[in-house]
């Protein structure tokens, strides 16, 4: 019965042993890796990549071949066709543009759009009556955003 103890607890003691083992290696293999930090030149650095922006906003009542107003206004006859031109940055294909319309205080109405490529430099909402129709005299606010997030507000006038 002595030796029978003896092999008992060696097994024992060589299955604690192999068990912290495991799970020491266990530990040291789900800790992080520390890689050696390397010091880089700042001017080596490249840019961080920023959040798409609406740069300026531009109404008018022309717009050109190329899809820009040349002579901005925000002052609008009551049959005037309306553009509003943004000029974008850093805005990839699908990134959702909206605006809200107000009249005097008042929400008048609303619109998604997506850009159609990477890289767009600018985008554009118009607001054309058909003949028969006319606008009302008064302030008008457009409130841009960008994936929800407000970006710029424009105001104009109907006379």
């Amino acid at each position: 019965m002595e030796d029978s103890t003896k092999y008992i607890s060696s097994a024992i003691m060589v299955v604690s042993v192999i068990g912290v083992l495991f799970i020491a290696f266990m530990q040291l293999s789900s800790a992080p890796v520390q890689l050696p930090v390397q010091q880089i030149a700042t001017s080596t650095l490249v840019a961080t990549t920023t959040s798409p922006a609406i740069l300026e906003i531009k109404m008018g009542n022309v717009l050109n071949a190329s899809g820009t107003i040349d002579s901005a206004i925000n002052e609008f006859g009551r049959t005037d066709n309306i553009y509003a031109v943004l000029s974008l940055d850093n805005f990839f294909a699908r990134t959702p543009i909206s605006y809200i319309r107000t009249f005097n205080g008042k929400y008048i109405d609303s619109k998604v759009s997506h850009v159609t490529e990477d890289g767009i430099k600018s985008f554009h909402f118009n607001w054309i009556l058909s003949p028969e129709k006319s606008r009302n005299v008064g302030d008008y606010s457009l409130s841009f955003y960008i994936d929800g997030v407000k970006a710029k507000t424009v105001n104009y006038t109907v006379k």
